[in-house]
């Protein structure tokens, strides 16, 4: 794991804004997995799109697009259909475990939202946030494949402070929810496919559902916990590798 920070200088007065933000980056190696995925998701993007239509959260996709369907489903519910989701889920969570260390900030019990994307040729994703509420936390994405397109997220408090990634295979970025991202136009053939997430704290009662499935919370982390105990860190996260 890796963090970058765009950070400002401290405010001189009480007007001027302040920013602090942290971007991890990943790359989960087991290659084999990843083409398994991808391989499945373009099996099923049909009957993901026979769901009903969400809206497709400010990305200029469309209702006909698998990302208007963001919510109505989690993608790890696919897990007895497709193991591999099981190992990526695990990644997930150590990679975000070694974020919070790096970081310094407070771990806390949250429910995942995750869902899947396609973009085909000349189409690209407009910027967009995934929430910046009293309750917004860290979202991600991950890309299934080597695509010669960036995701370019943006300084909300200067727009002109940018900070590009490329699209890599098995390539994970960690971002904070609140921060507007899009990605460059894709011109390919074959279907561009990334996996999205939300990590949200526990939701209040009058807040949409979404499809969450448990993420972090203590029987979860206990569980990771022993393992380090006979693994390194490193060993951990390759354990499905």
């Amino acid at each position: 794991m890796k963090i970058e920070k765009i950070k400002s200088k401290l405010p001189l007065t009480e007007y001027a804004p302040y920013w602090n933000l942290s971007i991890g980056r990943d790359v989960w190696t087991d290659f084999d997995k990843v083409d398994k995925i991808r391989n499945w998701l373009i099996s099923n993007e049909d009957r993901i799109k026979a769901l009903e239509v969400n809206h497709d959260a400010g990305t200029g996709l469309g209702n006909d697009s698998v990302t208007s369907r963001f919510g109505q489903y989690n993608l790890f519910d696919f897990s007895d259909e497709l193991p591999e989701l099981k190992d990526l889920l695990k990644f997930i969570r150590v990679s975000y475990l070694e974020f919070i260390v790096q970081d310094r900030t407070d771990i806390f019990e949250l429910e995942i939202v995750c869902w899947f994307n396609f973009l085909r040729n000349n189409e690209t994703v407009e910027e967009h946030i995934h929430g910046a509420a009293h309750d917004s936390y860290l979202s991600g994405n991950i890309h299934l494949d080597d695509y010669k397109t960036q995701t370019y997220y943006r300084c909300p408090q200067e727009p002109n402070l940018v900070f590009n990634s490329s699209n890599i295979k098995g390539g994970m970025t960690i971002f904070p929810s609140h921060m507007p991202h899009g990605a460059t136009t894709y011109n390919e053939t074959k279907p561009r496919i990334s996996i999205a997430f939300d990590l949200r704290v526990m939701p209040d009662d009058n807040r949409l559902d979404y499809c969450s499935r448990p993420f972090m919370n203590p029987e979860i982390y206990s569980e990771l916990v022993d393992e380090f105990k006979s693994q390194t860190y490193q060993e951990l996260k390759e354990t499905n590798n």
